[in-house]
């Protein structure tokens, strides 16, 4: 049941078609929270490098048909007729019945003709100790920036 909801999202959240078909980031997102005791939605948004929203989408978490479960995957692929090389801003809203926690971001860009795996932790320890209207990663506050030659392939 995992894997099939993972496709689903790959398929709602990529954020282009056209391009290499190689050339992707496969974002696997995961949790430390309880699902859903703490954390039962998430809203996925992807940005180019002028913060325009690319796509957004939300997803409600659990083992129900209609919801996600934990851990998932999306593909982001360049759009068509743009720069492969230019910074795209993946923001991942954790939500608890539709009211924002915190949200995790980061700053990337895509690696010509490979396909490269980013795993995006949504770290508990950002319900208790919060950013603020700043973004909250596993360590620190703030967005992460990653530079994909430092990000595994990723293997399908």
């Amino acid at each position: 049941m995992r894997y099939r909801c993972a496709l689903v999202v790959a398929a709602a959240v990529s954020c282009g078609c056209g391009a290499d078909p190689a050339t992707e980031i496969v974002v696997v997102l995961d949790t430390d929270a309880d699902v859903p005791g703490e954390i039962d939605g998430l809203v996925v948004r992807v940005l180019d490098d002028q913060a325009g929203l690319v796509t957004e989408r939300p997803l409600r978490l659990g083992d129900a048909p209609d919801q996600v479960a934990l851990p998932a995957d999306f593909g982001v692929v360049p759009r068509e007729g743009h720069d492969p090389d230019e910074r795209i801003t993946i923001a991942v809203e954790a939500q608890k019945s539709s009211a924002r926690l915190f949200t995790t971001e980061v700053v990337t860009w895509f690696s010509g003709g490979r396909m490269r795996r980013l795993d995006l932790l949504l770290a508990r320890r950002c319900l208790t100790d919060p950013c603020g209207d700043e973004p909250c990663g596993p360590q620190s506050c703030g967005p992460l920036e990653i530079d994909p030659s430092t990000l595994p392939e990723f293997r399908p």
